[in-house]
């Protein structure tokens, strides 16, 4: 099970930690047609984590310690496309997240909620992360696509169901949008934007959905008006 997502494009892809037996900080890139073994992860044992950006620039935050009685993590790293460099406080996220979303770029990132701040939510400016509003509806194991100041937030987990809720972010407040066909957690997401989405897989039945996301458009309509 890989850990991170959103990192990079299909000829250039990068994944990093992850379970297999155990947790893992291993770190692979993917060029087109095979995958390679890149420099492992600087946090020893991590899964459940988040990374946005490409696989040249890359960024990494939160995820799960380790084993039973672990703690969610606060660390926060960066990928140049050869070596990893783990940021310190005040780099680090406000909150321990595990389980939580993430969206943008790795100078300008969004992340939503995750077990350690269900309804928490925090912006990244490229050197550090700060508190912003709360998200409506506080979840977990959701997906988004966009960036940091225009983002789409749907499905997860709301505690102790899945949830369909889909919620768009300005940059400064909350709004509610039309909710997903299905509930459903535990998802991948991507998108550019907060108008153009996919939710794939999760948890909901059966677990291979694939919902796409289309905002709203406005035209103009023009009329030629002639007198006689």
């Amino acid at each position: 099970l890989a850990a991170s997502a959103k990192n990079g494009t299909t000829t250039a892809a990068l994944c990093t930690g992850g379970y297999t037996t155990t947790v893992v900080n291993l770190c692979e890139e993917f060029n087109g047609s095979s995958w390679a073994e890149g420099p492992n992860y600087p946090t020893t044992a991590q899964f459940g984590d988040q990374g946005v950006g490409i696989q040249t620039a890359a960024l990494i935050a939160g995820g799960y310690g380790g084993g039973p009685g672990s703690a969610y993590l606060d660390g926060t790293s960066t990928y140049d496309g050869s070596s990893w460099t783990a940021l310190s406080a005040p780099s680090n996220l406000q909150d321990s997240r595990f389980g939580s979303t993430t969206t943008g770029t790795s100078t300008a990132a969004l992340m939503m909620a995750g077990v350690g701040g269900a309804g928490k939510v925090e912006s990244w400016n490229g050197s550090a992360w700060s508190e912003q509003t709360e998200a409506i509806t506080a979840r977990t194991q959701a997906g988004s696509s966009g960036t940091s100041t225009d983002a789409l937030y749907f499905g997860g987990e709301d505690s102790p169901t899945a949830t369909a809720v889909t919620e768009h972010w300005n940059g400064t407040s909350w709004a509610t949008r039309p909710n997903m066909g299905t509930a459903s957690r535990q998802l991948a997401s991507s998108g550019a934007s907060s108008t153009s989405a996919l939710a794939i897989g999760g948890s909901a039945s059966p677990g291979n959905l694939t919902e796409e996301y289309t905002g709203e458009t406005t035209a103009a309509n023009y009329k030629t008006i002639t007198t006689s």
